[in-house]
């Protein structure tokens, strides 16, 4: 029985430590314990002479494999059973759990949307302020009110981390009215920087749910994986830079079918330098750089050319346009990136010397 109550005293430090809920499974497994005890109370010393089931070690070792904890009593227990912590700890199965019996999809959009509807009514009032537009104390005033409203809405959904810094600009903005003043270019980007912190976690409830991990997103905790605005900024760059090759692809043609028109090239340069400066911002200069490419061809060998192009030259340059095509749609996807497409492109232009 002393690896029983060792490993009891064990799971109940750690059951503590990293705050694991009481199952009704849980419960029942230390009834049992508590029948034992009892048996050493009333029994003697006989019922420690017992041996301990294999089925309440095991219910014992599997709460240690649960916790995800790494402390070294931890470790030492699981390594002895050929375990590791488990990949997928307690808290984060309770999460997923609470989210599985939480509100539906429908509900979660519908709330994700009345509170984007104040958020962009406070975008509004903090735009009237930047631009100095009729300066006025009492927007402030206004300013605060619907930040506090919300910072309570957000507090009630148990989202307490973005329900603090919400209050916390409350704060300030209360201050700025008391001390009869508009706030400076730095304090009011610092305001508007946590009203669209709080914006980006409101648009991810429907994804992620009203959970720890919404919560997290408070108080610059966002990663720029996490940020919806980047999402939708990348699948931006992505359709227009789809468009202007679909639109390459195009006044090529009619250019070889006007007999060499260049007017039907005039503006592809342009074009094609802008999705480049996309594709830099979104950190890709491997695209970048292709695209660079292929519009200083289009430029050298058909628009400041004197003769005809050739047939292999138009068709490298279809190549590479369409192989950026495919590549940029797996940008726009959020998929990985393949890059052998932009290999591909830069062998058809290497082909032809390009």
């Amino acid at each position: 029985m002393g690896q029983m109550w060792c490993l009891v005293a064990i799971v109940a430090d750690t059951m503590l430590d990293r705050v694991m809920g009481f199952s009704k499974a849980r419960k029942r497994m230390f009834m049992r314990i508590e029948k034992y005890s009892r048996e050493v109370v009333y029994v003697g010393k006989v019922a420690t002479a017992k041996d301990a089931p294999d089925s309440l070690i095991r219910d014992l070792v599997y709460l240690l494999y649960r916790s995800g904890s790494a402390n070294p009593e931890v470790t030492s227990v699981l390594s002895a059973y050929r375990l590791t912590p488990a990949e997928f700890p307690d808290s984060m199965l309770d999460a997923h759990a609470r989210r599985l019996y939480g509100p539906g999809t429908d509900v979660l959009k519908s709330l994700s949307t009345a509170l984007q509807d104040e958020l962009n009514q406070l975008k509004d009032k903090l735009d009237i302020v930047e631009r100095g537009i009729e300066p006025d104390l009492a927007e402030l005033s206004s300013i605060a009110g619907a930040l506090e409203r919300l910072a309570n809405t957000l507090v009630m959904l148990d989202l307490n981390q973005l329900g603090t810094m919400a209050r916390g600009e409350v704060a300030k903005l209360r201050t700025w009215e008391e001390e009869n003043r508009l706030p400076e270019d730095d304090e009011l980007y610092k305001l508007a920087d946590s009203v669209l912190g709080i914006e980006d976690a409101v648009m991810q409830i429907v994804v992620r749910g009203i959970t720890s991990e919404t919560d997290a997103l408070a108080g610059g905790q966002r990663t720029r994986e996490e940020s919806l605005y980047l999402h939708e900024a990348t699948y931006v760059v992505a359709d227009e830079a789809k468009s202007a090759l679909t639109l390459a692809k195009r006044a090529i043609t009619a250019f070889i079918e006007s007999d060499y028109d260049k007017l039907h090239l005039a503006n592809l340069p342009t074009t094609l330098h802008s999705i480049w400066g996309g594709l830099h911002m979104l950190n890709d200069p491997g695209a970048a750089s292709v695209l660079e490419r292929v519009a200083a061809s289009i430029q050298e060998r058909l628009l400041d050319a004197r003769e005809a192009p050739q047939a292999q030259v138009l068709e490298a340059l279809a190549d590479a346009l369409t192989s950026l095509e495919y590549y940029i749609e797996s940008v726009g996807r959020r998929e990985d990136r393949n890059a052998d497409l932009l290999k591909l492109a830069e062998s058809s232009l290497e082909d032809v010397g390009l």
